[in-house]
């Protein structure tokens, strides 16, 4: 964890808007069927694609690489129109936009946001022992993450994922696809920094070889998986101090304190701010309106 905290925006102005420039040419290199999504959402919500992923984050977070970014802006779309469908996807990602019909994904609070961790890396939970498919396991995902992507801390420090199997399981096939897909979106998708998908089962079986090194990414700037069993006290909490990670502040699902109740307050604020961010933007447009049709008059 050397590098956290240590975040410093290392490209100048004028590198960015040439990076800028030599993106949009490698947009234009990539084949029809990559960009599809990309063009149609453009088409449909310009000023959205223009506001939730800008250019200059996706070619900070590729280090400039135009090609790399928009390969990375490509797939974001694309995975985003088939999780969220042709409507849904080119509405704001809030839960008054994309996530209003998947409310009920949200209040299940079987995936959610918990307090930051000493090195203040964001911290999502998900529960792979509730059933929900791929596409609404995408949904989340692209929704939290965007929460994420918005917090300093987290674009300096990063985020990780604590992933819950079921009890006593040594992984289903259903969790490795699963766990594949969101690994293949933190590659190759998010702008943002993944630290680790950390994986929680129940206690290791006798001679049961866990060797995490077979789930390392190939780059380390990629994330890794790491699995964790119930120590001998009957919880996580050794194996979890090993990562940086606090027990207390984890889900109650993994023997923490942090509680349903608690994520349905946060969902009740984050609501409240988005009404009230609509209503100042409605207010803002009917006095321009007003003032508008004053000067006409006169």
């Amino acid at each position: 964890f050397a590098s956290l905290g240590e975040h410093v925006d290392e490209y100048s102005r004028d590198a960015v808007s040439q990076a800028v420039k030599a993106m949009q040419n490698a947009l234009e290199q990539l084949p029809m069927h990559e960009k599809e999504a990309l063009l149609e959402a453009k088409t449909k919500a310009e000023r959205l694609v223009k506001q939730e992923t800008p250019f200059e984050e996706l070619l900070r977070f590729e280090k400039l690489h135009p090609m790399n970014a928009a390969k990375r802006l490509c797939q974001y779309w694309q995975i985003r129109r088939k999780a969220f469908g042709e409507t849904n996807a080119h509405r704001s990602m809030t839960l008054l936009g994309a996530m209003k019909s998947s409310e009920s994904l949200l209040v299940e609070c079987h995936t959610m946001l918990l307090p930051h961790d000493s090195y203040g890396r964001g911290i999502l939970f998900m529960d792979g022992a509730q059933p929900f498919d791929q596409d609404a396991c995408t949904q989340l995902l692209l929704f939290f993450t965007h929460v994420l992507k918005r917090q300093r801390a987290v674009k300096q420090n990063g985020w990780v994922l604590l992933y819950n199997t079921k009890p006593n399981a040594a992984g289903s096939a259903a969790d490795k696809s699963r766990l594949e897909m969101i690994l293949r979106i933190c590659n190759d998708v998010l702008p943002i920094s993944n630290h680790g998908i950390h994986i929680f089962r129940g206690a290791k079986a006798e001679n049961e070889v866990v060797d995490n090194d077979n789930h390392v990414a190939t780059s380390p700037e990629q994330p890794k998986f790491v699995t964790h069993h119930l120590g001998d006290d009957g919880t996580y909490k050794e194996s979890m101090q090993l990562h940086g990670l606090d027990l207390e502040n984890t889900s109650t699902a993994l023997g923490g304190d942090y509680t349903a109740d608690q994520c349905l307050e946060w969902l009740a604020s984050l609501e409240y701010n988005e009404q009230r961010r609509k209503h100042d933007l409605r207010d803002h447009l009917q006095l321009k309106l007003a003032q508008a049709q004053a000067n006409w008059k006169t």
